[in-house]
């Protein structure tokens, strides 16, 4: 969008560092970019908010005939205003409000920079396996899943290895559902458990391969000793997978544990609990990679390829609120009251 020049944008004007003087050819006004500037009422910080100024498009042509990505134009209000389709009634209001005419705010210089072009990223990821498992809330059709990835700091497990670890993963992801002291709700029901291995596109490598064990009878968790009452199927707990780093990429990794039965004051769960959350997931883990092959082990990775193994786990004390569940539950017709008032 065009906006008033900054003191970089003068320095680059001063120099002439591939700037033009003009309104670019082949260019559009598509109007301003929104009216909320208006509820400024210092003049200053209105005429510098950039969100106020047209919105400048370019249809019919293209990045490289303007001067390429980044190249800075400098023109007047005027200008633009000569090359909008219709009047912008925004910019009367804009200068009653400053106190000046409009002739002075159609002298105002402006910049404009050729955008970027938007490119979107492929995915570079480590290749993995995938361990994933879920199933449904109570009878459904609300679901659930969690999902842990292997990666290998030098050959990563083979096809074979992995039909053997399968049956050990089971049996650790089932110990987990099963965790004392049986912090889940009794709604939090398993219907499924696959492992599948990824390649660099993030693509299943083998889409006709899936390691699966389904449940004829969706497996519920032990009938819980500990809190008084199953979270919304919309909240959960976060429990944060710790690595070596610090800092970057892939350096810290999150479960959310769905069906939590709990106690909980002010939307926060105790000591105790987190205790028990952030341990049980450390024992799943450590489950999985006892099964896995070495050098092969649960990690957090990114799309652009970094990973790194995961070495323990923290669960903070807050409640989080999972928008994807949240907007995928059906609101039922409200209820309304009396319209008598």
């Amino acid at each position: 969008m065009a906006r008033l020049p900054t003191p970089s944008d003068l320095w680059r004007i001063a120099t002439l560092d591939r700037v033009h003087f003009g309104f670019p050819d082949g260019v559009e006004i598509a109007g301003a970019y929104d009216h909320s500037y208006f509820s400024y009422s210092d003049g200053r910080r209105l005429l510098a908010y950039s969100r106020g100024w047209p919105f400048i498009r370019y249809p019919d042509t293209t990045a490289d005939a303007l001067g390429g990505e980044g190249a800075l134009y400098l023109f007047t209000v005027g200008a633009a205003l000569a090359h909008a389709p219709s009047p912008i009634p925004e910019l009367a209001t804009l200068a009653q409000l400053l106190g000046v005419l409009v002739p002075e705010v159609t002298a105002l210089p402006i910049v404009w920079e050729t955008p970027m072009a938007r490119k979107t990223p492929v995915p570079t990821f480590q290749p993995h396996w995938t361990l994933n498992w879920g199933g449904t809330f109570d009878t459904g059709p609300e679901a659930w899943s969690n999902r842990l990835n292997l990666t290998s700091s030098g050959t990563l497990m083979s096809d074979g290895e992995a039909d053997t670890a399968f049956a050990d993963f089971i049996t650790a992801v089932e110990a987990w559902q099963d965790m004392a002291p049986h912090p889940f709700g009794a709604t939090l029901n398993m219907t499924f458990i696959k492992l599948n291995k990824i390649s660099a596109n993030g693509k299943y490598t083998d889409p006709g391969n899936t390691r699966a064990h389904y449940y004829s009878t969706p497996r519920p968790a032990p009938n819980n000793s500990y809190g008084v009452g199953d979270l919304p199927y919309q909240c959960a707990v976060a429990v944060s997978l710790l690595t070596s780093a610090t800092r970057g990429k892939a350096h810290r990794g999150r479960m959310y544990l769905p069906a939590i039965n709990i106690q909980q004051t002010g939307g926060r769960i105790g000591d105790t609990l987190a205790t028990y959350l952030a341990t049980g997931v450390h024992d799943l883990i450590a489950a999985v990679n006892a099964a896995a092959t070495t050098p092969t082990a649960v990690s957090v990775i990114s799309t652009t390829g970094e990973s790194h193994h995961v070495i323990g786990t923290a669960c903070g004390h807050i409640i989080d609120t999972l928008r994807t569940r949240r907007r995928s539950l059906v609101e039922s017709p409200y209820l309304q009251s009396a319209q008598d008032l």
